[in-house]
């Protein structure tokens, strides 16, 4: 045993402090306690020799006779004495990391891991409820093992099997618990978790077992613990740096790092990690009292990654809700957003109005854009390199929040044909007409009209009932998408009839011709034309509507990005009447 750590080193304490170590040493649970709390306010001087007190309670030959008592116990409604010193010289140890003797380090860590793992494994399940619970067991592991694995020299220590699970195990307990100082989180095992730790079989099963089990658990923590630790807001009256900065940039860039391994991506968009991202731009893109390039960086990243998982347009939903055009404002701003820029320009340019299509978006994009516009008036943005984007940005957005306006008005997108396509009665509005109970996507003025087209549609009607189903959720989103669709073709109504003309000129014999409003480039919506294949079904039954509508319909097809890689392609027939057009389906 290292001299250091020998109980002898009290004999020449004070005659108070040392009948108190002695009582403490010999077990006395109030009188460990006590010293406990005196620790804290100890000079490192008196810290250094009252350590052994706390170490005897970790000696390593006691765990097999307490893992036998164990055995015949089920519940445990009252935590043995013995045990009780063990966790409370553990969290003393926790408190004096920077007072160990370096040469007895190991030896302390030797002592003190086996003391996590017998705590952990044979008795965290047996304790009842309300006599001490698992996470607070674990946060002292945490501070414990933060100090171990901070060392300048750790690797004896991050190399040992389950470490990881113990750390993850503690940054859980942390992150569940509000009280907990975001100091601890910030300086919790993230930092020893690398990128290539999830890319390693072995490690990454301990994190995520630690976590909770499941990707989903380790996604969920990832979430929860990013707002605990930004930095506060800096009061004007105190403008002095957050001296935690550094620990908490190490956290986030450590959290990001962790965050890029692809099978976490789907489960923490769906926890909200978008949200945290937004939050954590705008805490560092304005920053310029310390170096956040890579904070930046890396969050910019994940953000435009996350942005595009299925169904992207509620990703953009919750960004616009977090802050995300203010984000995006900042870090123009910045010295170094020339670093950024591509990314920048790709979210205005493509990723947010690329779902600028959706009711639900547009309606978070007004009180977003209010948000930012005192930032937008400022030097420093009008004279960035993002300015003219944005400006082509807040027209098209303009165009559609005045559409969504209208809309919610009843003005627009509120009527629609017959599908029989024989039918000429006047377009009804969307209330008044009977909707098929088998598909419920077609939509007639009368029985009458629903039974003459029967013979066609119901070769069709279970094929839309399936495509209905996968369609399940934009089932809200339909009825604004006609108008948007509508809007556009107005808009553009020439180049739409030239495209459809040049499509049939063409191929003269085909059945299906169509105009596709391709909305996947954000701004720029390309619209182009083309004939379907003459035995697509999509050919077979529309081409058939449109051969009996003698010229009343056309074929418009929207291509909507709802995910990476992933293009919804949405068939909404066009009825063309004397007094103008309005879509049917």
């Amino acid at each position: 045993m290292h001299p250091s750590l020998r109980i002898e080193n009290i004999a020449g304490l004070p005659v108070p402090t040392k009948l108190l170590a002695m009582s403490a040493a010999r077990g006395v649970v109030a009188d460990v306690d006590q010293l406990f709390h005196l620790m804290s306010e100890s000079p490192q001087a008196l810290r250094l020799i009252l350590f052994p007190v706390f170490y005897v309670h970790l000696n390593v030959d006691d765990l097999p006779l307490l893992r036998e008592q164990l055995k015949s116990v089920s519940t445990l409604t009252l935590i043995p004495d013995r045990i009780e010193c063990a966790l409370l010289s553990l969290g003393a140890l926790g408190g004096l990391q920077n007072d160990f003797v370096p040469e007895a380090r190991d030896e302390v860590w030797s002592s003190a891991w086996a003391w996590i793992q017998f705590l952990e494994d044979e008795m965290n399940a047996k304790i009842a409820p309300g006599v001490k619970s698992a996470d607070a067991i674990r946060v002292i592991f945490l501070r414990l093992l933060t100090g171990f694995c901070s060392n300048p020299h750790p690797s004896p220590f991050t190399s040992q099997p389950r470490i990881r699970e113990f750390l993850a195990a503690g940054w859980a307990a942390a992150a569940n618990d509000p009280e907990t100082s975001p100091l601890l989180l910030s300086c919790a095992p993230l930092f020893f978790f690398a990128n290539s730790d999830m890319a390693n079989p072995t490690h990454s099963r301990e994190i995520i077992a630690g976590a909770g089990g499941t990707m989903n658990h380790l996604a969920s923590l990832i979430v929860r613990t990013i707002p605990r630790i930004l930095p506060p807001p800096t009061p004007a009256s105190n403008p002095d740096p957050d001296f935690n900065l550094e620990h908490r940039k190490l956290t986030l860039i450590s959290i990001l790092k962790l965050a890029d391994h692809p099978p976490l991506t789907n489960h923490l968009a769906s926890h909200g990690i978008v949200d945290g991202l937004c939050q954590t731009l705008c805490a560092f893109g304005g920053s310029v009292t310390s170096n956040t390039s890579l904070v930046v960086s890396l969050t910019m990243s994940g953000l435009i990654n996350n942005l595009d998982v299925f169904p992207s347009m509620t990703r953009v939903k919750e960004g616009l809700e977090a802050g995300l055009l203010r984000a995006v404002v900042l870090c123009a701003c910045r010295q170094d957003a020339r670093d950024f820029y591509a990314r920048l320009e790709a979210l205005l340019v493509s990723m947010i109005p690329q779902a600028l299509v959706y009711h639900s978006v547009l309606s978070s994009m007004r009180a977003a854009l209010n948000d930012v516009e005192p930032l937008t008036g400022s030097r420093a943005f009008r004279e960035s390199k993002l300015f003219g984007v944005w400006q082509d940005f807040v027209r098209v957005t303009t165009d559609r929040l005045d559409l969504l306006a209208r809309f919610d008005r009843g003005e627009i997108g509120r009527t629609r044909a017959c599908d029989h396509i024989e039918c000429t009665s006047p377009v009804k509005r969307d209330d008044d007409l009977k909707q098929c109970s088998g598909c419920r996507s077609a939509f007639y003025c009368s029985n009458t009209c629903q039974s003459q087209d029967w013979a066609g549609h119901k070769k069709r009607c279970s094929s839309l009932l399936e495509q209905g189903n996968k369609l399940a959720y934009l089932s809200s989103e339909l009825k604004f998408l006609r108008a948007v669709l509508h809007h556009d073709y107005e808009n553009a109504r020439a180049e739409v009839t030239a495209k459809h003309s040049k499509a049939l000129e063409k191929d003269p014999n085909a059945l299906c011709a169509f105009v596709a409003f391709d909305y996947r480039r954000g701004l720029a919506v390309e619209i182009t034309s083309g004939t379907a294949s003459p035995n697509a079904e999509f050919t077979r039954y529309h081409g058939a509507r449109v051969a009996s509508s003698g010229g009343r319909l056309e074929l418009h097809v929207m291509a909507l990005n709802v995910g990476k890689d992933r293009t919804e392609w949405l068939v909404l027939p066009m009825r063309v009447e004397a007094e103008g057009s309005v879509t049917t389906h």
